[in-house]
């Protein structure tokens, strides 16, 4: 699992963010894989604000979940540079596909690259194969 900082974890779950910025690159084991994604417990206005102004959709501290793993994503790779994305800041972008929403899965999150608990795995892995069993 990668932990971020809300609203930045919701906008990778319901805004369409496919970038992820980081000062480190992800770990090769990590790219090409399906990571999970949780909303730490930070929230920054700031980023709020940004949100808003470039989405449309405003996003608080009331309407977000925090300390949840909230979506599944694949790592497709790491850029260090990207002029067409108005997500990436860098140094670093994990680009990020095959994002799946889920239900909030509460959990304590870590630093850098964790392994989900597997109580908290259990969960996830339930909703995704419950939404992957409803598609074609």
């Amino acid at each position: 699992a990668l932990t971020l900082q809300q609203p930045w974890a919701s906008a990778v779950r319901d805004l369409g963010k496919r970038t992820e910025n980081r000062s480190w690159p992800a770990p090769k084991r990590a790219v090409g894989s399906i990571i999970a994604i949780h909303a730490g417990q930070t929230f920054h206005e700031d980023a709020a604000d940004w949100l808003a102004a470039r989405t449309g959709r405003m996003l608080t501290r009331s309407n977000v979940p925090l300390g949840a793993v909230v979506a599944l994503a694949r790592v497709v790779e790491v850029v260090q540079e990207s002029s067409d994305d108005m997500w990436f800041f860098g140094p670093y972008g994990w680009v990020l596909d095959d994002v799946v929403a889920l239900t909030p899965v509460p959990c304590r999150g870590r630093p850098q690259v964790w392994a989900v608990p597997e109580t908290v795995r259990r969960g996830i892995e339930l909703q995704w194969h419950f939404q992957m069993s409803g598609k074609d």
